[in-house]
């Protein structure tokens, strides 16, 4: 499992990859910053969950939790997809309508950010 002083290492790394000889940010391309600026974010929030000191059997049962959820919306979706009025999600995909009722991106952000804490 990570530990916070790595994570630190990380930021710093990308800190330092961001710096010209004299120790400037030559970088102007706003979307690039932006980009970075949002993995620092959640490398810090990384490290503050770690400093919580979280036992790794904890982690993985979180994440195992997780998985668990996916797999079961994920079974729900046809019966979901039939007893729900077509005019809801008329002119959408049903299944990205479904997913994004059931807040799918945030759940696999979660998967994503413990199996990095887990190093796998």
């Amino acid at each position: 499992m990570k530990t916070p002083e790595q994570i630190n290492n990380e930021i710093e790394a990308i800190k330092a990859s961001f710096k010209d000889d004299k120790g400037k940010i030559p970088y102007r391309n706003k979307g690039v910053i932006t980009a970075t600026n949002k993995q620092i974010r959640l490398l810090l929030q990384c490290k503050s969950y770690l400093e919580t000191n979280p036992r790794e059997a904890f982690v993985e049962s979180e994440l195992a939790r997780i998985e668990r959820t996916i797999t079961i919306y994920d079974s729900r979706f046809e019966q979901w997809q039939k007893n729900t009025p077509k005019a809801l999600f008329e002119g959408k995909d049903p299944r990205k309508f479904y997913e994004s009722i059931n807040e799918y991106s945030a759940l696999k952000n979660q998967i994503k950010t413990l199996k990095y804490l887990l190093d796998k």
